[in-house]
């Protein structure tokens, strides 16, 4: 492994750290447009990183599915308020990533 692919999963795992902190903050503070946004830069993080290395590669998404599930299953009342624009975009990636897709959470009936 070379020099430059070293550095650049050094750089891309700060970055993803920095990434699902975010995730997890917008989260918690219901910020959904933040949530929208991390998303998409975590799209382009990956993509960057795929010109650099398959490892790096797989344990970056590792990371962005994490981060993905903290969001849709962690927090569901959080998550309730979620725009259909972010489920749909969630639902893409989710199928990108080949895990199941997401349902959007209801509140429990009694």
């Amino acid at each position: 492994m070379g020099v430059l692919t070293s550095y650049v999963i050094v750089v891309g795992l700060q970055v993803e750290v920095v990434i699902v902190v975010v995730v997890v903050v917008a989260v918690v503070v219901e910020k959904v447009i933040v949530v929208v946004v991390v998303v998409a830069v975590i799209a382009v993080v990956v993509v960057v990183v795929v010109e650099a290395s398959v490892v790096a590669v797989v344990v970056l998404a590792a990371v962005d599915v994490a981060a993905i599930i903290i969001i849709i299953y962690c927090w569901p009342t959080k998550v309730m308020g979620l725009s259909n624009e972010t489920w749909t975009l969630m639902r893409v990636l989710s199928k990108e990533a080949g895990l199941e897709e997401p349902v959007m959470p209801t509140l429990p009936t009694k």
